[in-house]
Formats: C-alpha cells, structure tokens, sequence
C-alpha cells in the first residue's frame, strides 16, 4: 500500500505571499531574467530528455505505456462506467476533483478554457453526478473553434462529438476563432460573466505544438499560459478555485506567474496525477481561495498590458 500511496502524493505547497506594489509604467516590461540554479535544473533535464533522441518514437511509447502504473485505469473505468468522453484528460481531472475538493456549493458555474474536445466538462459533470447532492450547474467552455476555416489540424482539435450537441454553452470571442489571445475575448467573456455572474471554477489545459523545439517547451507555452491567468482572474468569483496545466517551472515567465497566483489565492499547490503520464513534463497548478480584494488592484493593469504582454511572448 505504501509503494502505491506515493504516486498519489507528488504534490508541491508554495508559501502565500503578499501582492507587491506595482503601476503601468513598471508592469511586464522589465527584462527577462535567468536564475543560475534553475538554469542548471533546465540543462539537466534536457541532457537527460536528449538520451531519447536516437530512440524509435513508436517503441519508446510502447516502452512508457508498459511502465506506467496508472496505464490500466482508462479501461478499468470503461469496463464499470458508462462515459460519454473518456479520455486520459477525463482521469487526470476526476483525480484533481477528488484530491482537491473544488466544488463547494450547490449553485456552480464552471469556465473552461482550451478545453477541447471537453473531457474536463464531462468529468465535471460525472463528478457532480456521483455526489447525489442537486447541484444546479452552469458551465460554459472554450477552444480553438473547430468549425472555423483558418485553424489548421497543427493547432486546433477536431474532435467535435461533445462540442457539437452542447455548441450554445462554448464562447468563441467575437471574432469566432476561440483563440483567448485575442484581448477581445476578454471582453466577450467578461458580458457573459456580467449577465450571468462569476464563475466558482475556472481550468485551462492548453497547450502548443513543441515537438520541433521540445527543450523550449515552456517558454513556447508561457504567453498562452499568461492569459489563460489573466482571463481567470477577472471571471473568478471570490474564493474561487483556478486549475492551470502547467509544465516545467523554470523559466522567470513561469516563475513571475506563479508568484503571482500566491499572491492571490490562499493556497496554492502543485500536483502532478497518477493519471498523468510520468514521462511529461506535465503538472497542474492548484490555486484555491481566489482573494478577490487583493486581485481588483492589479486586474485592471493586467487588462491594458494584455495586449502588450502577447507581443512580449510573441515578438513578430
């Protein structure tokens, strides 16, 4: 039991801190800086991910699926469950659900962003279902919009067998594209939350391409990331609980970040599932207890300096 319960327990508590001073003339324009222990830590683990470089990318996932211990829960719950959208991301939310305790109130209202094709909604919902207590339950979701013509398969998920049936709750900004870097989404969601309230719950499980650069795998993400956060602070009901999928934590893009979210949760955890394969680099940041009072001094400087942040990840 003992040698099972430690996979369960890959969890990280940072300290709270207190939000610092800050104006426009002094926010997310300083230089990026680098730390010499993480960035021995950052050369480490890519010499080490480099030892795969001569492997068969086929039987090297043949190899990780053989040794992974979580690689039979999938077709376990299969076997006992009747579920609409099972996926590996189903296990990995259901398992932060029930580690967590993320839902606590019977009227909820739930945001998830890059949430195709919608595992995380519908193990929501399973979990929901399994507590017997009446919930009443809003849930609005998001993504790169599948429907729409300039999205390539690189980028977008096609898989629409949930998005389709439940199109009317899904908010793709007003561009339709569904790309939260637009800073009009923002204000698209911001109508939805101003008609309908806050939400109780927010996720974001994006993601991008890496595989031509996968050494630059987080500095490649940190701007998505970025706005998910930013996004999530000015939807967020007080007390809320935000839940962001994260990778390695060693660049000052990830650091900053993070600091921040302490700065304006009460806890704040990093959790890496079972569920989750042990060969990514994967984790999710936990942020429980949204102190909304602190977060209304700097949200509306993280809203002018939204646009400028994306062009600070994603020079031209």
């Amino acid at each position: 039991m003992a040698d099972i319960e430690k996979y369960f327990n890959k969890k990280f508590t940072f300290s709270k801190y207190n939000l610092p001073p800050c104006n426009n003339e002094n926010t997310y324009v300083e230089e990026k800086w680098t730390d010499p222990h993480l960035e021995k830590l950052k050369a480490e683990l890519n010499n080490t991910k480099s030892l795969l470089n001569d492997k068969e990318v086929n039987h090297w996932r043949k190899h990780t699926d053989f040794t992974n211990r979580a690689g039979y829960v999938l077709d376990t719950i299969k076997c006992c469950y009747k579920i609409t959208l099972l996926t590996q991301a189903w296990c990995k939310f259901y398992e932060i659900l029930h580690s967590y305790g993320l839902v606590d109130t019977l009227f909820f209202r739930s945001l998830h962003i890059c949430e195709a094709p919608g595992a995380f909604i519908n193990a929501l919902e399973f979990y929901l279902d399994s507590k017997r207590q009446n919930h009443m339950w809003q849930w609005v979701g998001n993504t790169l919009n599948p429907y729409y013509e300039g999205h390539s398969m690189s980028t977008a998920v096609f898989d629409d067998r949930f998005i389709l049936p439940t199109y009317p709750c899904w908010n793709f900004g007003p561009n339709n594209t569904g790309d939260i870097m637009d800073p009009g989404f923002l204000d698209s969601l911001m109508e939805q939350v101003q008609a309908n309230g806050p939400f109780h719950l927010v996720t974001a499980d994006g993601s991008v391409d890496c595989q031509n650069l996968p050494d630059q795998q987080e500095t490649l993400v940190a701007g998505l990331h970025f706005a998910e956060v930013v996004i999530a602070l000015h939807c967020l009901a007080p007390n809320g609980n935000l839940v962001v999928k994260k990778f390695t934590l060693l660049e000052c893009d990830s650091v900053c970040l993070t600091f921040l979210l302490t700065c304006l949760f009460n806890k704040v955890n990093v959790f890496k599932p079972v569920t989750s394969k042990p060969g990514n680099s994967e984790v999710y940041v936990i942020c429980q207890g949204f102190r909304a009072t602190e977060a209304s001094m700097i949200l509306p400087i993280l809203r002018e300096n939204l646009i400028k942040a994306v062009a600070y990840f994603y020079p031209p």
